[in-house]
């Protein structure tokens, strides 16, 4: 019988609350940016393929501050401190471009808005608030905050471009909601009691895998940091594409904005359903990577393959086939990004060796959104938009052969 102390405590729904809030913010600030490269273009004077170095650089800040503040903020300072860093710097990022007229210096302050998207830190610091039967499903719709983020941002920067139509107004207006929201994280977020749930301490068995393995040097590793590369791939990658290929086919801004809004809301409900199929399967005795690998490779990737393959040729037809391949996108995407959260415990089977493959994946993977947004304009530039759709689809094709051929590399 659980004792007094193992009562989930109510308090962690707060938790639940300001980290999905505040995951909402750096992605929503994508969106945002790829509404506004009109007039970003024309401010500085840059091509389209420069501009989009605006999204790259949140992500090189994005990257770079999970490793720096899950591997070594975290450890020393808690959770809290860590996911305060993050966001005070974002709001520094944002609210530096009222008197920013570099576009160096823009890139610069782009990096530092990276540094607020903070998806290690708050879906750990949801599960440690949240009992062990509940914890997948609690990290998982936290971290649909992300998706939640392009959504809303592609609906929010439609209605801040209309209203002002500049770069520049819609990035500072915007920011003064960033703000309210990074201000309840702020005062309401804490660090999780140590022996919260005392009971559940009796349940955790050591790995037999030592610790001190290198995970640097592991092909399994390898291969899901190259599968979260290919997640934000083709989810940066839709949210920088959409608006330009829409635009060809003769769609509005408005329409973009409503486009990405429903390929991120679709999220909430596909993200605990990808955890809830995989464990299914697990429960039925399927092998725990087995399970993720598949569910990701299959209920993921496989699925946002084809929505991206299709739209070229069906966007054309009207905007209920935009928003019915944009749902399929935007399911495809958290199935897979809610398996890749768990396989590197599955693929280890230590929880240290988690950790520091979580922040290996986290850095490494996150270069696809680095990558992603100039490269796939530059392609469009060259060959047309319906050629930048086809090479978004390319990330989510090497994620399904990633998929399913990453149960054999698990350690033993």
């Amino acid at each position: 019988m659980n004792t007094t102390q193992d009562k989930a405590p109510a308090y962690r729904w707060v938790i639940f609350l300001v980290c999905f809030l505040s995951l909402i913010v750096g992605y929503a600030n994508m969106s945002i940016w790829s509404m506004s490269i009109p007039s970003v273009v024309e401010f500085f004077g840059v091509t389209e393929t420069q501009a989009q170095l605006g999204n790259s650089m949140l992500f090189v800040g994005y990257a770079l501050s999970s490793y720096v503040l899950g591997a070594y903020i975290s450890p020393r300072f808690g959770q809290k401190k860590a996911g305060s860093l993050g966001l005070i710097l974002f709001l520094i990022g944002t609210f530096g471009m009222q008197i920013c007229n570099s576009f160096i210096l823009v890139l610069f302050l782009r990096f530092l808005q990276g540094c607020g998207i903070i998806w290690g830190i708050n879906v750990g610091l949801t599960a440690s608030w949240f009992p062990v039967k509940n914890r997948g499903f609690a990290s998982g719709i936290v971290g649909a905050g992300l998706s939640v983020g392009i959504g809303f941002g592609g609906f929010f920067a439609s209605w801040l471009w209309e209203r002002y139509g500049d770069w520049r107004q819609c990035i500072i207006h915007g920011g003064y909601v960033w703000l309210v929201i990074v201000i309840l994280y702020l005062v309401f977020a804490k660090d999780a009691p140590k022996d919260l749930y005392p009971s559940e301490s009796s349940t955790v068995t050591e790995s037999k895998v030592d610790s001190n393995l290198n995970v640097w040097t592991l092909p399994g590793a390898w291969l899901s940091s190259l599968a979260l590369f290919c997640c934000v791939w083709m989810a940066s990658g839709f949210a920088a594409c959409l608006p330009s290929f829409l635009s060809n086919y003769s769609y509005t801004s408005a329409q973009s904005g409503t486009a990405l809004l429903w390929n991120g809301l679709i999220a909430v409900a596909v993200t605990p359903v990808g955890g809830m199929i995989s464990d299914y399967f697990i429960s039925k005795g399927v092998d725990p990577l087995k399970s993720r690998a598949y569910c990701m490779a299959f209920g993921g990737y496989a699925v946002t393959a084809v929505a991206l393959l299709l739209m070229p040729a069906l966007a054309p037809v009207g905007f209920a086939m935009v928003i019915l391949l944009s749902l399929l996108h935007g399911a495809g995407g958290p199935v897979a990004n809610a398996s890749i959260g768990a396989i590197p415990l599955d693929l280890l089977g230590s929880p240290v060796l988690a950790d520091k493959m979580f922040g290996m994946t986290c850095l490494i993977g996150l270069s696809g959104s680095i990558l992603a947004p100039p490269v796939i304009t530059a392609v469009a530039n060259a060959a047309g938009w319906n050629a930048g759709m086809y090479v978004v689809a390319a990330g989510a094709i090497a994620g399904v052969i990633i998929g399913v051929i990453m149960p054999k590399f698990k350690i033993k």
